[in-house]
């Protein structure tokens, strides 16, 4: 083998390198640009409804899941969580709504919430759930909000290529 064919073959083998590298980082930007991220956002806006010369108002709050990266998030479990403290539940917003109801001072006129029980469920880029939607007949004082802030959700999910993530809400 001439000096000519041993710089050819190290020049081929050095090109290879640099290709299989690039391909790497590639798949990893990749997996990175798919990421699903979530995260819980809460409305709260007050309807003054006008009847018979008289103003009421009703409150209403809604929590609502939302996909904010660009890869579809595949919800595996969703925990309950009261003072810190994990509620054993299928069904963790009926808890929270039947909590909120029993102990609020101010009464609940309606309200929903999703169920999630123990299927996965996917959640597309750009897509939200309602996860609890309450109408109260009045303002909810300081006591009320505290006891609403002990609730604290934990989402397990997966993006479509595997990898495992898990959101908190606190």
């Amino acid at each position: 083998m001439t000096k000519f064919e041993i710089g050819s073959l190290f020049a081929s083998f050095g090109m290879i390198i640099i290709v299989l590298t690039s391909i790497w980082f590639a798949r990893k930007q990749f997996k990175i640009s798919i990421k699903p991220i979530l995260n819980i956002h809460i409305d709260r806006h007050a309807d003054n409804q006008i009847s018979d010369k008289k103003t009421t108002t009703k409150i209403t709050i809604t929590a609502a899941l939302q996909n904010n990266g660009l890869g579809t998030a595949i919800i595996k479990k969703v925990s309950l969580f009261h003072n810190n403290n994990r509620v054993e539940t299928d069904d963790p917003m009926k808890v929270i709504a039947d909590k909120i109801v029993a102990n609020c001072s101010v009464k609940s006129e309606n309200s929903t919430f999703f169920t999630f029980g123990k299927k996965e469920i996917g959640l597309l880029s750009g897509d939200s759930i309602t996860l609890i939607k309450m109408q109260f007949s009045d303002d909810l004082n300081e006591a009320d909000e505290k006891m609403i802030e002990r609730f604290n959700i934990e989402i397990d999910y997966e993006s479509l290529e595997g990898d495992k993530y898990t959101y908190q809400s606190k």
